[in-house]
């Protein structure tokens, strides 16, 4: 069991043993989670970081198992399973909703 602060309220919940002690594997398992929680947890193993440009799509569920630090493996599924689109800037790599989901601009 694990104890989660939110709120001002203590919420006690079960831990799944196998994700949890997932990093003493080097694998990192998401079962329905948000993608951005997701990518946070991603993120600690990595000097490449992701980030989600889209609230919608930060807010939606997302299971897997990756090895960890691999973001290119990870971000892979990510674009495979959303149709989503990514762009680089440095060390930082943002996720966009993909084409049928943002609005087209004009020049």
């Amino acid at each position: 069991q694990k104890l989660e602060f939110r709120g001002g309220d203590v919420l006690i919940t079960d831990v799944d043993t196998a994700e949890a002690a997932g990093w003493k594997t080097g694998m990192i398992r998401f079962r329905d989670v948000p993608l951005a929680e997701a990518i946070e947890e991603m993120n600690r193993y990595s000097e490449t970081k992701l980030s989600v440009a889209d609230p919608d799509l930060a807010r939606a569920r997302f299971s897997g198992v990756f090895p960890a630090g691999d973001q290119e493996v990870f971000l892979e599924s990510i674009l495979l399973h959303f149709d989503a689109r990514s762009e680089r800037s440095g060390s930082v790599i943002t996720v966009h909703p993909g084409a049928d989901a943002r609005h087209q601009e004009t020049p």
